[in-house]
């Protein structure tokens, strides 16, 4: 069984589980769970389907680990690039012209995996739709410090709550990502870039 991406001691396997989860993550992330289909997991991962069960249990469970997976990567770059970032408000422009510029790359913009998921599974799966909910949070803790920093950089005004406008960009970054991923223009794209930045003054 897995569990925060190994293995419990027994009978070795003759696959990385490590790769196996990256793979099966790219294909919920690009394709959503309702058209994964277990042929797709199989394929990505190399795995038979015994052992994609032994290992990562149900479908589901796997997608679970997949969000997991995908929220802790994410997580531990966005906490990287905040420490080296000069200033709090050159993370927060950094990570939107990041946004903007994949629309200008050769792959088809995917958006993010964890809006993704909560658009799918807004009505369904309570548990799930709250762990995908948890996992955003740490996200809009992480814009909260930023803001926070900028606030006392004197880059941004101390008027408004660090934590309500991490809300508000969380939900612009979302929504950007969505713009991306419908093909808006790169002009408009700045525009709407410029529009958040301004509004978190």
């Amino acid at each position: 069984m897995v569990l925060n991406g190994t293995m419990s001691l027994g009978r070795p396997r003759e696959f990385d589980v490590n790769i196996a989860l990256n793979a099966a993550m790219e294909v919920f992330w690009t394709q959503g769970y309702e058209s994964t289909s277990l042929q797709n997991l199989l394929n990505a991962t190399h795995l038979s389907k015994s052992s994609l069960y032994k290992v990562f249990g149900n479908k589901q469970q796997l997608f679970e680990a997949a969000i997991e997976r995908y929220s802790e990567t994410l997580y531990k770059k966005m906490q990287t690039d905040i420490e080296t970032a000069p200033s709090g408000l050159t993370f927060i422009k950094n990570t939107l012209h990041c946004i903007v510029r994949e629309a200008e790359g050769t792959e088809v913009p995917r958006g993010c995996f964890i809006s993704n998921s909560i658009n799918e599974w807004s009505i369904r799966d309570q548990r799930l739709r709250q762990l995908i909910v948890d996992r955003s949070g740490k996200f809009e803790d992480l814009f909260a410090q930023a803001i926070l920093r900028a606030q006392c950089e004197g880059d941004l005004s101390k008027k408004n709550n660090p934590i309500e406008l991490a809300g508000f960009l969380f939900n612009s970054i979302s929504g950007l990502r969505s713009s991306v991923k419908a093909g808006l223009s790169r002009e408009k794209l700045d525009k709407i870039v410029d529009i958040t930045l301004s509004a978190l003054q």
